[in-house]
Formats: C-alpha cells, structure tokens, sequence
C-alpha cells in the first residue's frame, strides 16, 4: 500500500529469529540510503543454521520490508546438485570432509607436492648446470 511503513530491523530480527530457532547468526543487509521515488527492493537476510560444513548452514532469505514475509529462501537441499557436489568437493580439496583424519591426508598430499617440486628442480639443476665431466 501507499502508506505503508517498513519494518523496523529489530521486528525484522525477531521475525527470522521465531523462523530460525537453532541459527547460529543472522545478517541483514541494510540497504544504502534510497530515493523516496525508488522502486522498493526486498530485503536480504542471511542465516546460518548448524551444519557439517558452514557452506551447508548458510540460508540466504529475502524479505518483504513491509510485512517481514519470505519470498526466497534457499536452503542446502534446495540448490542444484551440481552446486551440491561443487560444495563437496570443496571440502574434500582442503581435506575438512572426514575431519582430523581428511585434514591429514591433505596435509601428507602437500609435502609430497613438495617434494616433487624440490626433486624437479634438483634434476633440472643437475642437468643444466651439473658438472661437464662425462
């Protein structure tokens, strides 16, 4: 309506907090000083919910400033799977995917990353610079 008011930002909090009970923290993106005659936006709200991974607690809401209801939100379950296997693998690449034991896996698959590099310049050391006698 014409003459509505926008929420307030702690209504707005209170709001996503009955919506969210186990959240760990709640964002909202306060929009930058807008002109009177500026079309109205939602507005965004970002969540995050206890998860094995924090990519898969993150809830990202849009709002309706006037009456708090949420027109999107989407959550892990509700992505593509190509984006879900994206995320996956982006655990198993910095080893946080199977915990203490994938994190030292990825930590002997470094030094020996290392160790081929050390053991590549030794060889092209050797051959290019090595002693003449042959």
């Amino acid at each position: 309506p014409e003459n509505a008011n926008r929420l307030s930002y702690d209504k707005i909090l209170a709001r996503v907090e009955n919506q969210f009970p186990n959240r760990l923290s709640i964002s909202i993106h306060i929009p930058k000083n807008q002109a009177e005659d500026a079309p109205v936006t939602p507005l965004y709200v970002d969540v995050m919910e206890p998860a094995l991974f924090s990519t898969m607690g993150y809830v990202p809401l849009q709002l309706d400033p006037f009456s708090g209801e949420i027109l999107k939100m989407v959550r892990h379950e509700d992505r593509s799977p190509g984006l879900r296997a994206r995320l996956w693998v982006r655990f198993l690449h910095t080893g946080e995917a199977f915990g203490f034991l994938g994190k030292v896996i990825a930590s002997l698959a470094t030094v020996g990353s290392l160790f081929l590099v050390y053991t590549g310049f030794a060889l092209s050391y050797r051959r290019f610079f090595g002693s003449r006698h042959r």
